[in-house]
């Protein structure tokens, strides 16, 4: 069974990221402005709905990835099938249930919860039944894509994922182009996960011969996931919230146009954090073999955290620089002027969840999943309610002020706990919590002072180049000794002066002749 390399799963996850971001960037205008900010709104509205029920799966599709792992890395085939299948059958049986309720409740949710004109209700209830056969795919899907991670395997996962991403963008342009409606659009994302799933599970036969994908409950198999699950589920499920609650509360209280005005930027945030974020996710199965080895776990951190944060704090502060002036390109100065600062705001709470994510994987590969969970418990009591009343008083931009907050406190705890409690190590705390915590402060006061007084999209975006490489070679002077970091300047300026020295040879040959 050939597994592949951290280096090698880290790029191919950010190749498919920054795919994923090109695609946004080049069909969104064309989505928004063809179906206009109302039906966009009911758009999303129903695949936010859809894709918040889909984190209910009680862990299933996370846990399986630290099982997968660790019972390949013993050779156990017998509890490595028992896992596969419970996970199998747990995510149909909670789909089907999810698909159940979204048909009974459709009509009810299209009139009476959400804000929906009246001549759209029937359109939006037929979409919601639609989103409980999305709700199933989703699932399995999740569970499938579990197993590849858990086979280190992210390489598969993330090609089948950019094609059926792919698939789906182009479906939208042509399905628009030739005159359909809302329907089509959600038919067409309910095919690109069938193809996926099917992808998915040949994938898993070739890779482990004679393993059997068929759903089946096995008491032991479940008791042992279940254990671990439990807690990883209740920290997606208090995090979730966060990346489509408030979408819901914005469809309840304000007219359903404001929902793409919120949601465009928020996703634009969400891709570009995406790109450190999937880079983090491909930790996990990695800690998880090394959870019984100190010295191989902390080495893991070493090598690892410096290049995380290098990737991921440049962008999102590029991101809070050149975003506001991109969105005017990109769309129209209308909605740039709407949707800037939730940008701004999102985008900081995003990149702090995301720096904070790499400590959680951690914890979680460790075996205290309950430690995030208690975290995302005590934000959640006190955020939601706090969305809830923004988003009623302020519109959107109190909707992205509570997700700022809570994204920024979550991430700062989970940093907290794994340096002091896990790692024992207060160097971190004394050094680079305050370094990160500025740049972040002088990067959310560069992006709104671009606002006011930057004009040009080139003249942001060469600043945004400036300033990721300057956050690029903090990031990693924070994280290293004096020798250390003079060692990573060298490689990383030795490509230039190469450049230059070509350049300068051509130049004198030319100049002799």
């Amino acid at each position: 069974m050939k597994k592949r390399s951290l280096l090698a799963n880290s790029t191919v996850v950010v190749l498919a990221q920054v795919w994923g971001m090109i695609l946004t960037l080049a069909i969104t205008p064309y989505v928004y402005r063809s179906l206009g900010s109302e039906r966009y709104g009911l758009f999303a509205l129903v695949l936010v709905l859809a894709n918040y029920l889909t984190i209910v799966d009680f862990g299933f599709g996370w846990g399986i990835i630290k099982f997968v792992a660790e019972y390949v890395a013993k050779a156990d085939f017998q509890r490595l099938q028992g896992a596969i299948r419970v996970a199998v059958w747990m995510s149909l049986v909670i789909g089907v249930l999810m698909a159940i309720g979204l048909v009974s409740l459709g009509p009810w949710l299209a009139r009476s919860v959400f804000n929906v004109p009246p001549t759209q209700t029937d359109v939006v209830a037929t979409g919601i039944a639609l989103a409980g056969v999305f709700a199933i795919l989703v699932l399995q899907c999740n569970v499938l894509a579990g197993i590849l991670k858990g086979l280190q395997r992210f390489d598969l996962v993330v090609a089948f994922g950019s094609l059926t991403t792919t698939f789906r963008m182009v479906g939208y342009v042509l399905l628009l182009m030739w005159g359909y409606g809302l329907l089509s659009l959600w038919i067409v994302t309910i095919a690109g996960m069938l193809v996926l799933a099917l992808a998915y599970r040949s994938c898993i036969k070739r890779l482990i011969p004679g393993i059997s994908l068929f759903p089946r409950f096995e008491r032991s198999a479940f008791r042992t996931i279940f254990s671990f699950s439990v807690f990883s589920f209740g920290t997606r499920l208090l995090t979730m919230p966060y990346f489509y609650l408030d979408k819901l509360f914005i469809g309840m209280l304000l007219p359903v146009a404001a929902l793409s005005y919120y949601v465009i930027p928020f996703n634009l945030a969400q891709r570009i954090g995406g790109v450190g974020g999937m880079m983090v996710s491909v930790l996990f199965p990695s800690v998880s073999e090394r959870a019984h080895d100190r010295r191989r776990f902390e080495e893991l951190y070493r090598r690892t955290a410096p290049v995380a944060y290098a990737l991921i704090l440049p962008l999102i502060l590029v991101a809070i620089t050149a975003g506001p002036h991109f969105l005017g390109y990109w769309i129209d100065a209308k909605f740039a002027g709407l949707a800037s600062l939730p940008l701004i705001l999102v985008a900081v709470g995003v990149g702090v969840i995301t720096l904070g994510s790499i400590d959680g994987t951690f914890i979680e590969g460790i075996g205290k999943p309950k430690i995030r969970t208690i975290i995302y418990a005590v934000l959640a009591v006190i955020s939601l309610p706090l969305c809830y009343f923004l988003t009623g008083r302020f519109g959107i931009n109190g909707t992205a002020v509570t997700i700022c907050l809570a994204f920024s406190l979550g991430g700062v705890l989970e940093v907290l706990y794994h340096q002091i409690a896990v790692m024992k190590n207060w160097w971190y705390v004394k050094r680079i919590l305050p370094a990160t915590i500025t740049l972040t402060v002088l990067g959310l006061a560069a992006g709104w002072s671009a606002r006011f007084f930057m004009s040009g999209l080139w003249s942001t975006i060469g600043v945004g180049v400036l300033l990721y490489l300057l956050l690029a070679l903090s990031a990693l002077r924070i994280f290293h000794t004096d020798e250390q970091f003079k060692a990573h300047l060298v490689r990383f300026v030795r490509p230039a002066f190469y450049v230059v020295g070509m350049l300068r040879s051509r130049a004198l040959s030319t100049f002799g002749r």
